[in-house]
């Protein structure tokens, strides 16, 4: 099963890209998503540095054996994993159902998480209009926090914490925009 979003683009293969990512034990499957930059501006770049951030520390937190996280706008399961656990019945309440399956199928299957790898399973999203909608979406994905193991709890806090640091100091630290526009 494949789940995607309304405003997401899917590329040609889309769907080979997310069988690729399927071995045996992988019940589950994320894939990445960028966001469009092609308007050229600023914030989209960086609203696309930042996801791309995002889906690094996740792949690499998968490789190391600890699954943390997957896109909601970009994943894919398999049917008898699904059943396994229940399905989203059997997973009880919870706000960010795709990280609900993610940790079920994790924890009680002999099924883990795996990633697409191929170009074709990257998708893209549109970026956030101003910095008042990208604020108001990281909210709504800190409510993701509680669905998350313990060391994405700490790679959240440690990436807010550094953001308001380098925030803090872009406001009290004398500065030259010159390097910084550069």
């Amino acid at each position: 099963v494949l789940v995607t979003d309304a405003d997401i683009a899917v590329r040609q293969g889309w769907i080979k890209g997310h069988l690729s990512a399927y071995h045996e034990h992988i019940g589950i499957a994320g894939g990445t998503t960028r966001i469009d930059v092609s308007s050229g501006n600023l914030f989209d770049r960086v609203q696309c540095c930042d996801l791309i951030t995002k889906h690094a520390a996740a792949m690499g937190c998968t490789g190391l054996g600890f699954p943390l996280s997957i896109m909601g706008n970009n994943f894919s399961f398999r049917r008898e994993a699904y059943d396994l656990v229940g399905g989203f019945m059997g997973m009880g309440h919870s706000i960010v159902e795709y990280m609900a399956l993610m940790n079920a199928i994790v924890k009680r299957t002999k099924d883990t998480l795996g990633w697409v790898t191929e170009k074709s399973g990257v998708v893209v999203s549109t970026p956030e209009t101003d910095l008042n909608a990208f604020i108001e979406q990281r909210r709504r994905w800190i409510k993701e926090i509680g669905d998350l193991s313990m060391i994405g709890k700490v790679m959240i806090t440690v990436e807010t914490l550094m953001i308001s640091a380098f925030i803090t100091s872009l406001i009290i630290a004398p500065w030259n925009p010159k390097p910084l526009a550069a």
